[in-house]
């Protein structure tokens, strides 16, 4: 045995850190109420964290905890429990919860992910309807990416070491989800994960949490046991105008009398979701205060209906199912139902029978739902939204819906190999592609069959399905004739396979039968971390072709992009032994080969034969660090500033551009930066619509070495942090967006929506800290999602500033909407109130994951909009939280009532107007559709011209013009005569023209012919 090997071992042993969390198993109900401690309100501050602990590197390449750090975390732990855990391997994450007085949280159950995941953590449980959907859509167990344990009695906690949990990806950003019963749960801000294991992520502070309970009844009143329940509240992320998720979390199974609690509440919104089988969800939404305990959260679920009908000429060799989805807008407009409850937006599937009938009682009374036709792969049972089927809307409940299959044109095939045996065996992993006409050679633009916004890499059974390879020339107006197409098949291990000049007909299913791939040359590429004793590294990325070939090969390589349909770049990534496996890149001269990973510097291009042993082994530096230093002209350290390190040189090895922010002492860190010549540049908060004057960026140049650490010096602008706290009658105002904004002249300059800085959320005692800010002086707007508008303070930002205290007024403006002829209230009318120059509107954004057909997830944009209200059927409105001691005005809009704003005189702090009336006049609707001369919709943009005509026929003010693909529809129209024109957006000489009478409350439809 090689004795360096024992020596390194034995150190590594002997010196081991005495800090390590044994690793935990899953939580218990963390829904029971515990007692809890309350800490003393004040500015949250942050947590330190403890550092990773540094020591040399073992053959497994992990580092163990020596010196002094070691005899910290001994000293600290209690009974001697750190010289227990310090036997084991070592830890991947290693933390410790508390509370917000410093005590450790026993118990506590932590989550933690690398993953490149839309679903946040913590919501991947909630987001089906059923906890073992994840295991339906496919998702092995070690294959989901997320690693759980629990903190022991002193709060500490570890995730295990790779190999024994899931195995999280140094370099990635780490994202950590703690919680504990009578606590809210945190999530700290992610971060990258750092390479030298194990990665701390310090002391974890979780909140003391409120209570709500209450109860879940069936239509008769009696109690239901066994429901499940599902919470969420905004996740404060510090962002205003950006969407920020939504992230929910399950908590809690009705028990038999029907009842439930939660006590992982903060203060602020909150809304709960009540959901059995067989019955429509219910939902509940409020908001609790500091301090406060809800009792009676009482939710009643109603028996759920059917919707049923029959797919009428769909092939029977084609598996489908229905899928239906509400197809209301949310504001329960008439004719659209009513307003759906959020888990009431996931789709539904109905299974179709063999004489193609369906119906389930999956349904709410009264919604409108939006019903279509998804393919299912008979092997995989993945979902295929198809077009063959256009969607019907229609109310439940329903027994007669009829869905028309339109026969479309798809190619179907079978990949397959011959095995040592001579038989033909299924290939299961590969990629196909197909093109128009019949190109020659291997190197043609191809369209490959995706599966989401990727490749599709992964056939069951080696069969392949193209559906609606005709959809797209029909959208373009293209005709119904057989195509002539190609299909390209590629499989690692395999040589590429063609299939050139097959005529497809218009309509119907063409069959390629077996396609058999030979076997063809491999490049096996083993990528390591430097050292002596270098790690295999997982999740590397690796590119790979003939070396002439360096124009695409830096394009792919330097995007980072997977060349998975590059004609001329091989991609693979590496596995858990640090291997990669790619297609031979074609040609006959050498090959070039790079290596990107996270957390590692990029590799220089290696070039080796054709006839080089297998595997070629690649290893991967840490990179050199780059330590930029920000201070004031006053010396003093410039913290929570943007700083960019950019390279200089066209051909870098790695991102040309990395971003940092100045901590408590003005330093911005960058590891892993590739060697070379770089600019390290200090960013001022980006501002809309440009930067005050006097703002400006400060930057100095670096050379980078190959390894090490090298540091730059900047002096920027004098930047500080401002705390602060915002209430409300009083009481501590929580979720309450704060905007640093700048006068100038009549205008604010605001933060860009994309920027980091200037911005903050209050948290639930109403604190909230503002990083990076000039300077200066400013007017900051504070908004909540319960006010109607934004609150302006006149602010000045010194190099000493002194906690910022927002007293919000109390102010509320109501009335009613009525006609001016008749004096009858009018519903449905939108009002959206501001200042008189429009500056303090209210746009609060957040984003929620819905499921689509084929178990994907996408996001939703949820913007709320406080100064907006629309009229009920009394025509009443109240605006809450309305800005006092200036001028208000009030935007009325609607279908069927002209536009107008009414100005308000200014309120008094603490006064409640109610009894405003506004009057408004009716109008009418106009829908305009753009036909062909045979009927059909117009194909292509039009150019729709509205013009109001007079008494004597003449036009009056300006027309109103739209530029749509075939339908138009002008709302608030003033009753009276109009000419509508329609001209073809490609040929100005193609149009049409009528003159229609709008009349007050009626909707009219025009329809002009194009030739």
């Amino acid at each position: 045995m090689n004795p360096r090997l024992i020596l390194a071992v034995c150190a590594s042993l002997c010196l081991a850190g005495l800090g390590y969390f044994v690793l935990g198993g899953a939580a218990g109900d963390p829904f029971e109420p515990v007692a809890s401690r309350d800490g003393a309100p004040g500015v949250p501050s942050r947590t330190a964290r403890t550092g990773a602990l540094e020591g040399p590197a073992s053959a497994s390449g992990a580092a163990e905890a020596v010196g002094p750090d070691a005899a910290r975390v001994a000293a600290e732990s209690p009974d001697g429990a750190a010289s227990r855990r310090s036997r084991g391997p070592v830890p991947q994450v290693v933390g410790r919860a508390v509370d917000a007085e410093g005590a450790p949280i026993a118990g506590a159950s932590v989550r933690a992910t690398t993953r490149r995941s839309s679903v946040p953590l913590g919501l991947e449980r909630d987001v089906f309807p059923r906890p073992e959907a994840l295991a339906e859509l496919g998702l092995p167990e070690d294959e989901r990416g997320v690693a759980e344990a629990v903190a022991e009695d002193d709060g500490a906690f570890e995730i295990g070491p790779a190999g024994e949990a899931v195995a999280l990806r140094p370099g990635r950003r780490l994202e950590l989800l703690v919680r504990a019963p009578g606590h809210v749960p945190a999530r700290p801000a992610e971060e990258p994960m750092s390479v030298d294991l194990p990665h701390d992520a310090g002391d974890v502070v979780l909140r003391p949490g409120l209570r709500a309970e209450g109860r879940v009844t069936g239509p008769d009143g009696r109690p239901l046991a066994g429901v499940r329940l599902a919470f969420g509240q905004p996740d404060l992320s510090g962002l205003v105008a950006e969407a920020v998720p939504t992230r929910g979390l399950a908590f809690a199974v009705t028990g038999e009398e029907g009842t439930f609690a939660c006590t992982e509440l903060r203060p602020g919104r909150f809304w709960i979701i009540a959901a059995k089988e067989g019955m429509t969800p219910a939902s509940y939404e409020g908001t609790i205060r500091p301090g406060e305990r809800l009792r009676g959260v009482d939710l009643r679920l109603s028996d759920a209906t059917t919707i049923a009908g029959a797919v009428e000429g769909m092939p029977a060799d084609l598996s489908a199912v229905v899928v239906a989805a509400p197809a209301t807008d949310g504001q329960g407009r008439e004719g659209q139902g009513r307003e759906v409850p959020g888990i009431e937006r996931r789709w539904r599937e109905l299974p179709i029978a063999p004489d193609g009938s369906f119906g389930e009682a999956l349904f709410a009374p009264g919604v409108d739902y939006r019903l279509r036709v998804a393919l299912v792969d008979p092997t995989s049972g993945e979902r295929d939204l198809t077009r063959a089927v256009e969607q019907v809307v229609t109310p439940a409940p329903a027994s007669d819906v009829e869905l028309v299959w339109d026969a479309r044109t798809s190619v179907v095939g079978r990949v397959v190999a011959q095995s040592s045996d001579g038989s033909l065996e299924p290939v299961e992993a590969f990629m196909v592609a197909y093109a128009d006409g019949a190109p020659e050679g291997s190197d043609f633009d191809a369209r490959t069959l995706e599966e989401g916004d990727a490749a599709k890499r992964d056939f069951p059974g080696g069969r392949f399905r193209f559906v609606d390879l005709d959809d797209r020339r029909r959208r373009r107006g293209g005709g119904d004739e057989a195509r002539t197409m190609t299909f390209r098949v590629r499989a690692v291990g395999y040589r590429d396979l063609f299939v050139r000049g097959v005529e497809v007909p218009a309509g119907e299913t063409t069959d390629l039968g077996d396609l058999t791939v030979t076997p063809g040359p491999t490049l096996a590429v083993r990528v390591l971390q430097e050292g002596e004793f270098g790690r295999a590294i997982e999740g590397a990325r690796v590119f790979a072709c003939a070396a002439e070939n360096d124009r695409w090969f830096q394009r792919w390589r330097g995007r980072d992009d997977p060349a998975w349909t590059s004609d001329t770049v091989r991609f693979g990534e590496t596995g858990p032994d640090g291997v990669a496996t790619l297609q031979m890149p074609p040609g006959d001269g050498p090959i070039k080969i790079a290596v990107n990973a996270d957390g590692y510097a990029y590799s220089e291009p290696l070039q080796v034969a054709r006839s080089a042993p297998s595997p070629v082994e690649v290893r991967l530096a840490s990179g050199a660090t780059v330590i930029a230093r920000l201070t004031t002209p006053a010396g003093e350290p410039a913290a929570g500033v943007d700083v960019q390190i950019i390279a200089r040189e066209r051909e870098v090895r790695g991102p040309r551009r990395q971003t940092a922010r100045t901590d408590d002492t003005g330093v911005a860190t960058f590891v892993a930066v590739a060697p070379g010549s770089h600019v390290v540049r200090a960013d001022l908060p980006e501002m809309r619509p440009r930067r005050p004057q006097g703002w400006s960026d400060q930057q100095a140049r670096v050379e980078v070495p190959a390894s090490g650490e090298v540091e730059v010096a900047l002096g920027v602008l004098a930047t500080v942090g401002v705390t602060g706290r915002v209430v409300e009658a009083g009481a501590p105002l929580p979720d309450a967006r704060i905007e640093f904004a700048i006068r100038s002249g009549n205008q604010l300059v605001r933060p860009d929506w994309r920027a980091q800085g200037l911005r903050a959320i209050t948290d639930a005692d109403g604190f909230f800290a503002v990083e990076g800010v000039p300077v200066g002086a400013y007017e900051v707007g504070v908004a909540h999602r319960d006010r109607a508008m934004t609150t302006r303070f006149d602010v000045t930002v010194t190099e000493d500033p002194a906690p910022l205290h927002f007293s919000l007024p109390e102010a509320i403006l109501a009335g009613t909407v009525v006609d001016a002829r008749s004096g009858r209230a009018v519903r449905n009318v939108e009002l959206r109130i501001s200042d008189v120059r429009g500056e303090d509107t209210t746009y609060i954004g957040e984003q929620t994951l819905t499921e689509e057909p084929d178990g994907d997830l996408d996001r939703d944009g949820d913007w709320s909009d406080p100064g907006r209200f629309r009229t009920g059927r009394g025509g009443a409105f109240r605006f809450r939280g309305v800005g006092v001691g200036e001028p208000v005005r009030i935007r009325i809009s609607g279908d069927f009532v002209q536009s107008r704003t009414q100005r308000v005189d200014p309120l008094a702090p603490g006064e409640v107007r109610d009894d405003l009336v506004v009057q408004v006049r009716a109008a009418g609707v106009l829908d305009v559709e753009a036909r062909t001369a045979d009927g059909g919709r117009w194909r292509g943009r039009a150019r729709f011209e509205l013009q109001r005509l007079g008494r004597d026929g003449q036009p009056r003010g300006r027309p109103d013009v739209q530029t749509e693909r075939w339908r138009a529809r002008y709302r608030g129209m003033a009753p009276g005569r109009y000419r509508i024109t329609v001209k073809d957006g490609r040929d100005q000489g193609n149009a049409a023209t009528e003159e229609v009478e709008v009349q007050a409350g009626r909707t009219g439809r025009v329809q002009l012919t194009l030739e």
